[in-house]
């Protein structure tokens, strides 16, 4: 149940996530599988979230991570800390979200998971971003950066692009953030959603008359390389 609980939410079927998650916490609770009950607490919080329903998404992120402190959890209580910044951060609650997302960071530095810091980072990025601390937001972008660097992952390195090119073109950088917008749109390696999102800011930049540049080599993975290492040399996001 779980898998195909996976399956579906890969497929963006998140209603029929959400049922089969439903059965396995059920399950989990009937068999008093605490840790097992974790899991899917967390993975229902992740699924909610995804829906929009941010109030259910905190109920079940806090379940979860009550029951992760309980059992010392540090995996779920990773996630729940970063479901929860999430949550905070979709309405408005600046200082919570970056609580959460702070914790976040710290739990997966201790486990060496640089996946999930560049995701903590993202996130405390956005939150300096929504109280116009530009520079702050910087900091977290450039360290996100390098992280992806060292774990050679292209589709969390388009990730942190898109982030970076959102505060480029909220601050008089939309020459930037076009070519990496751009970048993002023509890269196989970047997921659906994301290539939507980019190309749906590139039609709004369009729309307000910044000039977008000419398709370049930008699926090579040579090329994202390239974009990677300058913006790291010349600090763009120091």
């Amino acid at each position: 149940l779980g898998r195909l609980a996976e399956l579906a939410r890969e497929a963006g079927d998140l209603t029929a996530a959400q049922s089969y998650l439903t059965e396995v916490y059920q399950l989990r609770h009937l068999l008093g599988d605490r840790v097992g009950l974790s899991y899917a607490l967390a993975f229902l919080g992740a699924t909610a979230l995804a829906q929009g329903d941010q109030s259910g998404a905190a109920c079940w992120y806090t379940e979860a991570q009550q029951l992760a402190q309980e059992l010392g959890n540090h995996h779920v209580l990773l996630d729940t800390h970063q479901g929860l910044g999430e949550v905070a951060l979709a309405q408005g609650a600046w200082a919570e979200a970056d609580h959460a997302f702070h914790a976040a960071y710290r739990l997966a530095l201790e486990a060496q998971r640089p996946q999930q810091m560049v995701m903590a980072l993202l996130g405390r990025s956005a939150v300096a971003v929504a109280q116009g601390q530009v520079q702050q937001a910087h900091t977290y972008l450039h360290e996100a950066l390098q992280l992806t660097t060292e774990i050679r992952s292209d589709p969390l390195q388009l990730q942190v692009l898109f982030h970076v090119a959102e505060v480029a073109q909220r601050h008089d950088e939309p020459t930037e953030a076009a070519r990496l917008l751009t970048l993002i749109c023509q890269h196989p390696a970047a997921a659906a959603r994301l290539q939507e999102q980019a190309t749906h800011l590139l039609n709004r930049m369009a729309e307000r008359g910044v000039a977008l540049p000419a398709p370049a080599a930008a699926a090579t993975p040579e090329y994202l390389n390239a974009v990677v290492s300058s913006l790291l040399a010349r600090r763009f996001l120091a």
